[in-house]
């Protein structure tokens, strides 16, 4: 087979696999498999890429002839991905809506279709390693097992036997890998390049200090940046790995700090990251000794053993280039460690870093050279031309004015202060002009000031008419005062809340009414009416603030102009959990409760087959047919809001939401925790007698806990303090709520079933905390 038609072989490898990761990623089933799959196949992208470039400009004639043989395999690769899209691509109609909802493909079939991008990216590697040997060995040894794929070949044991022994060990390396990383840069770099303007960046590479860190002459560059840092840092990977693609011997591996992300981005995951990138084709032993040790117990390995892990790969490499971006969107802890890690990285090692103008971390490189990350002149000319080209408004007015659009590339380009996020904040706003003369006149008044551009952005929103404005208000809330990203559709149910009036919790309208599907918008109707302050991350599955500026911007604006974000947003997850679907009590004896195997939730079986929490924050109903994609954060966070501003309705809501019997319950099995980590026994969470004031008084929510002490004193009853409750809610210091409750004359002499008070039992031998 020709070059050429590699070439085109490859292109369709890319196209396809595209349009593969698209429909995985329209699955709205959020299981480990499915995701573990998608990854997989998007390792494919970069792969193809760098193949594409090297087959166009390499002339060794040898080589070119035996990657030529790439071809074959290729093409039944190509052809499987073909096959898995037609499987996957979503289909049309009502009636086969819940499609998308479910995980079709059973584990045999995803295990030889991962067997074999497996052997393609190994093939893949040889050619872009320059290997012609085993290159040809391999392909000549694997043919006829990659062609077996669903049974299409039947073929000799003999190669039934070799296949199943590659699949187990592919299936050990991906295990592995996965289990000492959870974090997936391969990925965030694909998705972070995907947005880089052809053209731009040029001069960063070009720069003297990047071509003598390049070298070898100086180990660290530091670049500071106010935007854009993360487009360049993936410029930079792109570059190396295209430079040293051929180069077994050399490693580069990147790391991308985000704000939203701190939970999962601890020190640990990290530098696991880092490893997992520079890793070769065969896993260090040490790797897999560390991995065999943890494996049985579940456990993840330490800080100490993924430093040895690091250096173990590190020395076995001639150069490793080390690229870490965003390190100022690192939480304190992390960012501090990072910086003490970097000071015991070998001589052979090359360290570049981008982070916001902050001291405590520019400082820690004065004796490295320094780059500031400004997008030249000719950088910002070209994006905003782009961008005006791809505006229909924009482009409609530049083909009726032939020097219009220059103006706007220059004016635009001069005002936005090195920042390509500039640059888009004023494309934004120009577009909404709709006239030319209003362009005009927009053009004269651009500000130079990143919180301008944000002003100016709400104040489009505010202008929108009442149901365009009151769905971006929603939107911007959840997303920048919610206390963890949130997917797509953990989005769009709550900006689709219509939030009860007080006193509606408890009228039979209210009790008997559930989500209505057809009141969701689509992402793109969302992000439209924001004034391009949102994006949709899609290779996180979440929608977050357009830069960390934007999220600095909210902050700051909190206690203003957001200043009722979390009252709104308590009262819309009470809604949510009001609804008809939740009312069932679900902690009853005949409620049968198993932990999930990852320890990350539970399910709940009822007889009904109620809802399920599948152990990713997902509920459904129906028996699968439904997923509450809300449900887990509403019924873990919705106090935390509650707390951080009331207002008499809002407390009104609360009372009456604590007050209803089957919440209560719904909230205890649900396994709750806020103030400690530790777990109650299973058979304390099939308790029925709950209360809201425990509820309150394990929330912090004091206002609340006095109202139901009053009732209850008024209804001449005593609280009851039991063990349990006593372990959840003041075992750990916290005596504000035991305070109330003895005001109130709380039982404190009922005994247990072993005679013992809980206060006995519970503080016994620590009674000076009282």
């Amino acid at each position: 087979m020709e070059v050429v038609g590699l070439v085109a072989n490859i292109g369709q490898l890319i196209e396809i696999t595209a349009k593969t990761i698209k429909y995985l990623n329209s699955v709205k089933d959020a299981s480990k498999e499915r995701l573990k799959f998608t990854r997989e196949v998007s390792s494919l992208i970069p792969l193809f890429l760098d193949l594409q470039s090297h087959v166009d400009g390499d002339e060794n004639e040898e080589w070119s002839r035996c990657v030529g043989a790439l071809d074959g395999p290729l093409d039944q690769l190509r052809e499987a991905l073909e096959q898995l899209a037609k499987r996957l691509k979503p289909r049309k109609g009502l009636k086969n809506a819940l499609h998308a909802f479910v995980w079709t493909l059973d584990k045999a079939y995803t295990q030889e279709i991962l067997g074999q991008i497996e052997r393609v990216k190994s093939r893949v590697s040889l050619a872009l390693q320059g290997d012609t040997i085993k290159l040809a060995q391999a392909i000549k040894a694997d043919t006829a097992a990659i062609a077996g794929i669903d049974g299409r070949v039947s073929l000799p044991k003999s190669c039934l036997n070799q296949r199943a022994d590659y699949v187990r060990e592919v299936q050990q390396r991906r295990e592995i890998l996965e289990w000492l990383s959870p974090l997936n840069f391969f990925s965030t770099q694909q998705d972070t390049f995907a947005r880089w303007e052809e053209g731009t960046g040029q001069w960063f590479v070009d720069s003297p200090e990047f071509q003598q860190w390049l070298s070898g002459s100086t180990r660290t560059l530091c670049c500071p940046a106010g935007a854009g840092k993360s487009i360049l840092a993936s410029v930079v990977i792109n570059f190396l790995r295209a430079r040293y693609a051929k180069q077994e011997s050399v490693g580069v591996a990147a790391i991308y700090c985000n704000f939203k992300e701190r939970d999962s981005q601890t020190l640990e995951n990290l530098l696991a990251g880092w490893c997992e990138q520079l890793v070769r084709q065969t896993l260090p032993k040490l790797l897999v000794d560390i991995y065999g040790i943890h494996k049985d117990e579940n456990t993840r390995a330490t800080w100490t053993e993924i430093s040895q892990i690091f250096e173990d790969i590190v020395t076995r490499l001639d150069i490793a280039y080390l690229v870490v971006d965003a390190l100022d969107e690192c939480s304190e802890d992390v960012r501090d460690g990072l910086l003490t890690f970097f000071k015991t990285l070998r001589s052979d090692t090359r360290l570049l870093v981008t982070t916001r103008h902050i001291d405590e971390i520019t400082g820690g490189f004065r004796s490295s050279p320094t780059v500031e990350i400004r997008a030249s002149l000719g950088d910002l000319e070209k994006y905003v031309a782009s961008r005006v080209g791809s505006n229909r408004r924009l482009s409609g007015y530049a083909r009726s004015n032939i020097l219009l659009k220059q103006e706007i590339c220059d004016r635009v380009a001069s005002k936005a202060e090195g920042m390509f996020l500039a640059a888009k904040l004023h494309v934004d706003a120009l577009s909404t002009k709709t006239s030319i003369k209003a362009l005009k006149k927009a053009l004269d008044h651009l500000s130079t000031n990143i919180n301008d551009l944000y002003d100016d952005a709400i104040s489009r929103i505010e202008s929108q008419n009442q149901d365009y404005r009151s769905l971006a208000e929603k939107a911007l809330r959840w997303v920048a005062y919610a206390y963890r990203p949130l997917s797509v559709e953990a989005l769009q149910e709550p900006v689709s809340i219509e939030v009860l009036e007080v006193g509606e919790q408890e009228s039979e309208v209210a009790v008997t009414k559930d989500f209505d599907d057809e009141g969701i918008h689509s992402i793109s109707s969302i992000l439209d009416v924001c004034a391009g302050l949102l994006i949709h991350d899609e290779e996180n599955g979440i929608v977050r603030p357009v830069h960390y500026t934007a999220q600095d911007y909210f902050d700051a604006h909190a206690g203003s102009r957001f200043d009722e974000a979390h009252t709104c947003i308590a009262r819309e997850c009470i809604t949510y959990l009001s609804y008809e679907c939740f009312q069932h009590p679900i902690g009853s004896k005949e409620d049968r409760l198993r932990e999930d195997d990852d320890g990350l939730g539970a399910n709940f079986e009822t007889e009904k087959d109620f809802f399920v929490d599948d152990g990713t924050g997902d509920a459904r109903s129906d028996r699968g047919s439904r997923y509450y994609y809300l449900f887990n954060y509403a019924n873990t966070f919705w106090a935390q809001h509650a707390t951080m501003r009331q207002d008499s309705v809002l407390s009104i809501d609360v009372h009456q939401f604590l007050a209803r019997k089957s919440r209560v319950s719904l909230f205890w099995t649900s396994g709750y925790s806020t103030h400690d980590p530790f777990i109650l026994p299973k058979d304390a969470r099939y308790l029925e007698a709950r209360h809201g004031w425990e509820v309150a008084a394990h929330l912090g929510l004091y206002d609340e806990l006095y109202k139901f002490c009053k009732e209850i004193k008024e209804a001449g009853a005593v609280p009851h303090l039991r063990t349990d409750f006593l372990l959840r809610t003041v075992g750990y210091g916290e005596t504000k709520p035991l305070e109330i409750l003895l005001e109130y004359c709380a039982d404190i002499e009922c005994k247990e079933n072993d005679g013992d008070t809980a206060l006995l039992q519970r503080f016994q031998g620590r009674r000076q905390n009282f």
